[in-house]
């Protein structure tokens, strides 16, 4: 009853107007049901529903109602029984069998390679069954079959397969390539084919089916891929080694360890300096990168912070000079770490300084207080200075110098171990963060082959990304190059992971 109901109402534009409805179901208690002594309310409504129309509901054998069982029935012809076409060329399956048209009847069978078998049939004209008995004795029913053959004789074999070989994997396809036999033809094809755009394996694969064809074709092609010299050096790194960031020393007290970097905005240079523990911060404008320039306002900075014992540098020229070198280490016995090239990460502390500088120099100057520029770096120093830290809940001035507590030397001390304590726990919490999705630094073996990036600023888009180098030493976070190169790790072309 329901589904008269949901047909008047969907054909309701078609049947409004008519003279008499006839409703012909194989349900025939729905004849009588309707009648006015049912007291089922449901039946009522839909009762109700039904005298909109003139209507009349007549019973049909289920036998004898076709009309309404053809929508119910599947097809008799379905193309889920036919085989499927396909663009690939005959040779890659491993059965191939081969319907061809020809003045002389003849069979040959050739194993091209290894597990391949091939059955090329040639015969004027094919009958029903001269094409059942084919099928039936060379179709292979463990592996995918290939046919190849013309569209007409095709059609004949789509009439019988869903009959006799509904079972059997088969597929249909009109292309056939040269088959390379030999590992060198293998190798010389792929080389050529590779070299025209050096593209990926897999796109070197479709451009080389195209006109031949031999087993293990990605496995191969992929293996003389992975030996291009040019593409280690000039292609991208999709997937760059990405290591986890280490723990750095923590410093006990004020001024043992600072960081040191030229800061540049516009056309002024600024040394720049920070102190770990403290993140007390100076900053002297240099006249220009000399060694002569940097020397007085690098004397001046050390002596401020009360002469250092560590000091972390990059791997700016001037700073590296001998110059510089022979008053830090040989004069003041400062220790000289010099960070890794094109790793600003490992000098953090006075690259994040930097960033804040820049923030409070571009809100102070749209103040126009300041007369000059020296004016304008002297103060944002000021302020950052005075400014509480986040790491260390402190103002730098305040943990550097200790002027509200120095009269006491226990609550010194207690503040000093509170500082180191605080210092601890934010390098652990940064740790943990910035290394959810790093791996353990890689080792690489003495006289290994490595590619490392080319800095950006080196060239340009048509530049080489990567230049070869190889292993000479293994460090932590580094390698030390045959041509002397310090590289560290994460500037290491990864390598790609064998599916």
């Amino acid at each position: 009853m329901l589904a008269i109901i949901w047909a008047l109402n969907s054909l309701r534009n078609y049947l409004y107007g008519t003279d008499k409805i006839t409703i012909y179901t194989d349900h025939q208690p729905l004849t009588y049901a309707l009648s006015n002594k049912n007291n089922n309310s449901k039946l009522k409504r839909w009762k109700a529903i039904l005298e909109e129309y003139h209507y009349e509901i007549k019973y049909k054998p289920g036998k004898a109602n076709v009309v309404a069982d053809a929508l119910s029935r599947p097809f008799e012809s379905s193309s889920h029984n036919l085989i499927p076409t396909i663009n690939s060329p005959i040779n890659v399956f491993k059965n191939q069998i081969w319907i061809l048209t020809d003045q002389i009847d003849s069979y040959q069978f050739k194993i091209p390679f290894p597990t391949y078998h091939r059955h090329i049939l040639t015969k004027p004209n094919y009958s029903i069954d001269d094409l059942t008995a084919i099928l039936k004795r060379y179709l292979n029913p463990s592996v995918i079959n290939g046919i190849f053959t013309t569209e007409k004789i095709m059609g004949q074999i789509q009439q019988i397969y869903p009959l006799h070989f509904k079972n059997y994997k088969a597929r249909y396809t009109q292309t056939q390539v040269k088959d390379l036999i030999t590992n060198e033809q293998q190798e010389n094809e792929i080389l050529r084919t590779h070299k025209r755009a050096h593209r990926n394996p897999v796109e070197n694969k479709q451009q080389l089916i195209e006109t031949f064809y031999f087993p293990k074709m990605l496995q191969k092609i992929k293996a003389i891929v992975k030996q291009c010299g040019v593409c280690a050096e000039n292609k991208y790194d999709r997937h760059p080694n990405n290591p986890k960031i280490q723990a750095t020393p923590i410093p006990e007290y004020p001024g043992q360890i600072i960081h040191i970097d030229i800061y540049i905005t516009g056309k002024t240079l600024i040394l720049t300096a920070i102190d770990k523990y403290s993140k007390y911060a100076q900053a002297k404008i240099l006249k220009s990168r000399a060694t002569e320039d940097i020397r007085e306002p690098l004397r001046q900075i050390i002596f401020n912070f009360g002469v250092p014992q560590n000091i972390i540098i990059d791997n700016e020229k001037s700073l590296n000079s001998n110059s510089i070198t022979f008053l830090l280490e040989d004069q003041l016995r400062i220790k000289i770490y010099k960070i890794p090239p094109h790793t600003s990460t490992a000098n953090g502390q006075v690259e994040r300084f930097h960033s804040t500088l820049s923030e409070i120099l571009r809100c102070l100057k749209s103040e126009n207080t300041e007369r000059s520029f020296e004016e304008l770096l002297d103060r944002a120093v000021y302020e950052y200075n005075y400014s509480i830290q986040t790491t260390t809940g402190q103002k730098p001035i305040e943990s550097f110098f200790g002027r509200r507590i120095f009269t006491n030397p226990d609550q010194y001390e207690e503040a000093r171990q509170n500082n180191i304590q605080r210092i601890k726990q934010k390098q652990e919490k940064d740790l943990i963060f910035h290394n959810k999705n790093r791996s353990p630094f890689k080792e690489y073996k003495i006289g290994l082959t490595i590619y490392v990036r080319i800095n950006k600023r080196y060239g340009n888009k048509l530049t080489s990304r990567y230049k070869e180098e190889i292993v000479k030493e293994n460090k932590n976070s580094t390698v030390l190059t045959q041509t002397g190169k310090v590289v560290h790790k994460s500037l290491i072309k990864s390598k790609k992971k064998k599916n």
